[in-house]
């Protein structure tokens, strides 16, 4: 399931990365940068995210997102691991300078697996997250390279299908989850490409 999931999101990404190039052939003035975390890789979490400039101040994100993890982010084990792929769709918002303030769902396909039965639950999950950041632009060898340093601020609108063991993990682990709530520092490595 993994090499499929895997998969899939390597799809996704280019599929992506494709439609934002596309759509900037035609605008003049459009911007496309693409980032990634590389601190939620610890976590077991991997992403590709695309910001297309509508204004010098705006941007659309888009992107694809993979999840597969054994414990809560706190360590707390889950009895047997949960994996979720979701595309990635956002707004942002540059307020002052280079501190921004932005929005993104994950509407994400969700599978648990069990380890005591083999049972897999199939489910859906819709995430939203807030994020206060500061882009932190320079070149290196003629790239144009960026940070992001940000807070992450984000809860479960909506879940279908988690199987009672897994909720129920996720009730009493006090460190990052308060009914499906989180909070944490990231930091996120890109290159501008137009």
């Amino acid at each position: 399931m993994r090499k499929r999931s895997m998969a899939e999101l390597a799809f996704l990404a280019l599929a992506f990365l494709a439609i934002g190039d596309a759509y900037c052939q035609g605008r003049v003035g459009s911007g496309l940068s693409i980032e990634t975390s590389v601190v939620d890789p610890f976590f077991s979490i991997f992403f590709v995210r695309c910001h297309l400039d509508l204004t010098p101040r705006d941007a659309l994100l888009f992107g694809a997102y993979y999840l597969r993890t054994d414990k809560t982010f706190s360590g707390q084990a889950y009895p047997g691991n949960y994996q979720g792929i979701a595309p990635i769709i956002g707004y942002r918002r540059f307020l002052v300078g280079k501190i921004y303030l932005e929005y993104q769902l994950l509407p994400m396909y969700a599978v648990y697996h069990e380890s005591d039965d083999g049972s897999d639950a199939k489910g859906f999950e819709l995430w939203n997250e807030l994020h206060l950041g500061y882009r932190l632009d320079f070149t290196i060898l003629n790239f144009p390279l960026f940070i992001n340093l940000q807070g992450s601020l984000g809860f479960c609108l909506l879940k279908t299908d988690e199987p009672r063991s897994f909720a129920n993990i996720e009730a009493t682990d006090p460190a990052y989850y308060f009914p499906n709530f989180y909070v944490l520092p990231n930091i996120l490595l890109g290159i501008r490409l137009r």
